[in-house]
């Protein structure tokens, strides 16, 4: 019952911010910090800490950044020019992605955390086809490396 309450709210504001106003992920203005680019045409969400909770504060969407450029270099994935959000995330804290969408006919909820490091970049990349819904992280440098997303579960406390 947790569960299915805890997934409720959270289509609620993924979908549409019903219950809750829809805000702009809010960026470390000093501190160490990585840059995120954010490739998706869905609507993806960045929360402090390790956890799905979209009331906490500094969460929100990385919508208002998309065609954002910070200068990062090509990762990847091939990208039109303004199709990816550029912004610059806390280093040596988790923070987590939550990103909802449909493919082909799949209700696709997908949320991980991460533990940027400080002045790293990394691309963040959304893909779905009939077989799978996923969320991948990349960290960009002369090698492209995978990086390894933990899973949130459904109801955990935030660290």
């Amino acid at each position: 019952m947790k569960k299915a309450i805890f997934v409720c709210f959270l289509l609620s504001l993924v979908l549409c911010g019903c219950g809750a106003p829809i805000k702009t992920v809010e960026e470390p203005a000093s501190g160490e910090r990585a840059r995120l680019r954010v490739i998706s045409d869905r609507g993806v969400y960045i929360i402090p800490g390790h956890c799905a909770d979209l009331t906490r504060p500094g969460a929100g969407t990385v919508s208002e950044f998309k065609g954002r450029s910070l200068g990062m270099p090509a990762g990847p994935t091939q990208i039109e020019k303004g199709d990816a959000a550029e912004l610059y995330v806390k280093a040596g804290s988790p923070i987590t992605l939550g990103v909802r969408y449909m493919s082909s006919h799949r209700d696709c909820i997908i949320v991980a955390s991460f533990v940027p490091k400080a002045n790293q970049d990394y691309e963040a990349v959304t893909e779905g086809n009939p077989s799978e819904c996923s969320l991948k992280m990349w960290k960009i440098g002369k090698e492209n490396v995978l990086v390894p997303l933990t899973k949130v579960p459904y109801g955990s406390s935030c660290w």
